[in-house]
């Protein structure tokens, strides 16, 4: 299912996808457990800079949920870490040649991704010294407004 709109942001005559996001969430009531899909997304943004987002790839997961949250980030964590221990094994020659481009140390995967509660990462931030946009002292359970 794919439906289409005119952005009224964009000059001239033009016609960008909608998100798949019904479809996907109408597989997931139909007892799929995951719907993963990687595609180009077009945003009809009103961007004035030389770096916007209205083109670019994206990767994109619905699934159920059985228990917790967790799940969700257990399967983006496992996903994350085969494509990029993927990378380096399929293509450490073409890293190397931009690496040689743009030195830069080499990307570390970890075997356990570290996960901290909300309350010790605000507390970390809070003794490293890091505000809120308004300047005032970051508090130990401050929303970073």
């Amino acid at each position: 299912m794919c439906c289409f709109f005119r952005p009224e942001l964009i000059p001239g005559t033009a016609f960008l996808a909608q998100s798949p996001q019904l479809a996907k969430q109408m597989c997931i009531a139909g007892d799929m457990e995951r719907v993963y899909e990687i595609a180009p997304v077009f945003r009809a943004e009103d961007s004035n800079t030389h770096r916007h987002l209205t083109e670019f790839v994206g990767l994109d997961l619905e699934m159920a949920i059985d228990e917790h949250y967790h799940e969700v980030l257990d399967v983006l964590d496992n996903m994350l870490k085969s494509i990029f221990k993927g990378l380096k094994e399929k293509f450490a020659h073409e890293i190397s040649v931009v690496a040689k481009q743009h030195p830069c140390e080499e990307f570390l995967v970890l075997d356990e991704t570290l996960r901290l509660p909300f309350s010790e990462g605000m507390k970390l931030l809070k003794e490293a010294g890091a505000t809120n946009t308004d300047g005032s002292p970051i508090g130990e359970m401050d929303d970073m407004r």
